[in-house]
């Protein structure tokens, strides 16, 4: 990221920004490519302190908004599931035709034809694998990603087959 010339306006919101979301005096300096010292005297002036057990409080709570956020989604991808499911096994189907140039209209079958049901069932695949990744966000706690990293590694460094 470029140097700004000085610390001006758009840097103040910025670090501001920052800030809230729990990041340190010196990451802050690096994101927004000035001094430490720079950040400190602005901290200070602004009343603010990188006082570590802020810091690890505003993270905590900025991880907890996530997680609560993820179940939510969670929540309404299985909803969206529930819904094509029971679309599928209804005694009759709903379905889109063509009705003339350019429009549709809404035909009852009562069965589900093997395109619409080709298409639900995809979506329905989708929205459960997206459901059980955010699971993984909120189970894994970072261990997939330290796997993933050392597994790597040891493919790098020939201790484990590219395939294994």
């Amino acid at each position: 990221m470029a140097k700004p010339a000085t610390f001006d306006s758009h840097a103040r919101v910025r670090a501001r920004k920052l800030f809230d979301e729990g990041m340190s005096c010196n990451a802050i300096a690096r994101e927004l490519g000035v001094s430490a010292s720079t950040i400190s005297r602005w901290a200070k002036g602004e009343g603010l302190s990188f006082d570590r057990s802020a810091t690890a409080a505003a993270s905590a709570a900025v991880e907890v908004d996530a997680r609560a956020r993820r179940t939510l989604i969670r929540s309404r991808l299985y909803g969206r599931v529930e819904k094509l499911l029971s679309s599928v096994e209804a005694e009759t189907f709903k379905t889109l035709v063509p009705s003339g140039p350019g429009e549709q209209s809404t035909r009852t079958l009562d069965y589900v034809p093997s395109n619409d049901e080709r298409n639900i069932s995809t979506s329905i695949a989708n929205y459960l694998k997206e459901a059980r990744e955010l699971e993984r966000a909120d189970d894994d706690r970072g261990v997939g990603s330290a796997e993933s990293l050392l597994g790597a590694l040891a493919r790098e460094l020939g201790l484990e087959p590219a395939d294994g």
